[in-house]
Order: C-alpha cells, then structure tokens, then sequence
C-alpha cells in the first residue's frame, strides 16, 4: 500500500500516493512536580503517529478531508508504516498543512501537502 484511507464510518477518503512518511510517535505521560521541586513522568506508553507527505493533492480531495474532519475526532485510518506493513487503527487527523494552490495539467491541486495521524490509545 503507498496510500492511506481515511473513514468516519460512512465516507471513505483516499489520499493520492504518498511520496514519504515520517515517524511523528510519542510518549504518553503524566508529568507532576514532588514538594522537593523535583519533577517525575510516569509514562502510559507509545502513541504511535505518522505524518504523510504529497507532491500534489487534488483540491476536490482536500475539501472532502477538511469537511469529514470538521465532523469528528477520531477516524478509522487503513495505512502504512515505516517499514511498509499495512495497518488498520483509529486515529486522531490534524488538518493538513497545505502551501501552494496551483494548476496542473488543468486540475485544481495543492503543492507540498502534508497530514499527520496520530493513534487514539497507546501500546
């Protein structure tokens, strides 16, 4: 698989072919302050996360993601990892980070998109 899906349970968004993925993980915890000023974490676990880049993303794509994610907050998310495994959780989805609006080949896109997904429970 080189492309995620995005689901809300009744639409489905396909993103186009990634062009890379990064590691956007961390870890989940709980950070409190003793009465000696010393401060301790007690770590939950990983949240894994990931964040997807694209060369050029069809507008019409892109304003279908925006209108799901004004919806909710958790989605179903078919992806891919570092090492290429596909892999089906539920997720948390940022808006996506978009540059530039241009047109190619006479379809409305954008340049230099990214989105960044990030794991509801931690392992």
């Amino acid at each position: 698989m080189t492309e995620i899906k995005i689901s809300d349970g009744i639409t489905t968004i396909t993103m186009p072919r990634t062009r890379q993925v990064q590691d956007a993980g961390e870890l989940a915890y709980i950070e409190k302050e003793m009465a000696s000023g010393k401060r301790v974490r007690d770590v939950k676990g990983f949240r894994p996360g990931f964040t997807y880049s694209w060369d050029y993303v069809p507008a019409s794509t892109i304003a279908e993601l925006i209108t799901m994610l004004r919806g909710g907050s958790y989605f179903t998310v078919d992806y891919f990892d570092l090492d290429g495994v596909d892999k089906t959780d539920v997720f948390s989805v940022d808006y996506p980070t978009l540059k530039v609006f241009t047109f190619r080949k006479g379809v409305a896109v954008w340049h230099g998109c990214t989105l960044t997904i990030k794991a509801q429970g931690v392992s």
